[in-house]
């Protein structure tokens, strides 16, 4: 049953996605999709990529949360914080695209005409949203809500590493050239 409503869950994240401008494909380890979105660098310089994994939260009968995670090109998982953890998953994983590149940005405000690329699905109706962030001199990328306004990164140089950040970039889908740009409060 788990099965069936998290398959429904993926539907519905991926509906959503279709009109939004961005999509999430299946993943496969052996090519990185030509419309994959980049979400940072990892420790040698490669570029990285942003996934979605389901995780179910241990003791919990609710349906899985569908996680942003970390994609590291040529490695078969992908890296996700996940309950202040982190894990690594290489089933069902997806990984963020878009076939409009130009529409998809970064920046710490977010623009007219832009919205914020959701990347977390909780059992609970939270949403998380996809972000980056400068550490050891790399673009690192993890995922924040607008409520709590830090960044979670899974790191795995650090076996099992979770860090957090409060200066962060936030990955926004701009359906407009429009770059007039508004603050987003920081608590």
């Amino acid at each position: 049953m788990k099965t069936v409503l998290a398959f429904f869950a993926i539907s519905v994240v991926y509906a959503h996605a279709v009109f939004t401008g961005y999509y999430w494909r299946d993943y496969d380890a052996s090519s990185i999709p030509c419309d994959a979105i980049q979400g940072g660098t990892d420790s040698y310089g490669h570029y990285t990529y942003i996934g979605l994994i389901a995780l179910s939260d241990p003791g919990s009968l609710d349906l899985p949360d569908m996680v942003s995670a970390t994609i590291y090109k040529g490695d078969k998982y992908a890296y996700s914080a996940y309950h202040s953890r982190l894990f690594k998953s290489d089933r069902g994983v997806k990984i963020l695209c878009s076939a409009d590149s130009k529409n998809v940005r970064w920046s710490k405000s977010l623009g007219n005409g832009c919205t914020l690329v959701r990347g977390s699905y909780t059992a609970n109706y939270t949403n998380y949203y996809i972000g980056r962030t400068i550490y050891n001199g790399k673009n690192v990328t993890g995922r924040f809500s607008t409520e709590e306004l830090t960044l979670y990164v899974p790191w795995t140089p650090e076996p099992l590493r979770l860090k957090t950040f409060k200066e962060y970039e936030m990955l926004m889908y701009c359906n407009s050239e429009d770059l007039t740009v508004r603050r987003v409060p920081v608590v």
